[in-house]
């Protein structure tokens, strides 16, 4: 990030009032569609992780447990936080 000392980013379970805005972003920027980002959560809610800026949902990511180790899915981060290294955290 840019500008660290100015701004907080959590990355944790996505509540249900974000879900519609999770569900946006993750069909915007890969795809996955409402039906499946939908099933993911009620399947591996712990899973589903939302990155939070300042409160804000900027981004998501879908992983699964396999052999006691997570495999990433699919990851989605709003363009205007591109390359602020989000994604890699």
């Amino acid at each position: 990030m840019s500008d660290s000392t100015s701004a907080s980013l959590q990355f944790c379970a996505i509540p249900d009032e974000d879900l519609p805005r999770a569900v946006e972003i993750e069909t915007e920027y890969v795809g996955m569609g409402e039906k499946k980002v939908r099933a993911w959560r009620a399947e591996r809610p712990e899973w589903l992780r939302g990155a939070y800026l300042d409160g804000e949902l900027i981004g998501i990511c879908c992983g699964v447990e396999e052999d006691a180790a997570v495999t990433l899915q699919s990851i989605a981060v709003l363009v205007e936080h591109w390359r602020n290294g989000i994604g890699s955290l």
